[in-house]
């Protein structure tokens, strides 16, 4: 009787660490640093931004994106016959839709300040960048979890430290930490 209920701790730890383990790791406050440096460089470069918009812009841009990130995507069921009922697949559409609706009521939101800093054809590419950056985003996400490597983007397995390989680089203007020279 002790030996298997021994066994059956073991078996709970290793399962516990198995899952402690496969958990990605959040991002620190550096990487998500980045990221933002990186999207600000990306929407200096799509709207043709003028320095004295830049900072403005910047500005508005950052609540913006910190009001996206407050908002929690729903988790999605895999729509496969049988495995779930039509009540849980008419509950993950509404939440979907929820989803999209409190995405659309912050993008609202802040097109209303930024009209007052960018001309209509700058907020119409505002919008297209967006669209364009959470689809690489997505894409970046689906190839990490098939195992992919994502363009561009590299994690160091010791640090955990996320790197860009390419153009975007963090510089003065968005990120006035960055240590590293603009391109």
């Amino acid at each position: 009787m002790i030996m298997k209920r021994i066994a059956l701790m073991i078996v709970l730890i290793a399962a516990f660490a198995v899952g402690a383990v496969a958990q990605p790791k959040p991002l620190s406050k550096e990487d998500k640093e980045k990221i933002f440096c990186g999207k600000a460089q990306m929407m200096q470069k799509k709207l043709d931004l003028k320095e004295s918009q830049m900072e403005e812009f910047l500005a508005v841009y950052k609540q913006y994106q910190e009001a996206v990130s407050k908002i929690v995507p729903p988790k999605r069921l895999k729509a496969k016959d049988g495995e779930i009922t039509s009540d849980q697949a008419y509950e993950n559409v509404m939440a979907q839709l929820k989803f999209k609706k409190e995405i659309l009521a912050v993008q609202e939101e802040y097109v209303g300040k930024m009209k007052n800093i960018l001309t209509p054809k700058q907020l119409m590419r505002f919008l297209q960048a967006e669209y364009a950056v959470q689809k690489s985003i997505f894409d970046h996400k689906k190839a990490r979890g098939e195992g992919k490597s994502r363009k561009g983007f590299k994690r160091d397995r010791k640090s955990g430290k996320i790197s860009h390989q390419g153009e975007i680089r963090p510089d003065s203007v968005c990120c006035p930490s960055a240590s590293v020279p603009t391109v």
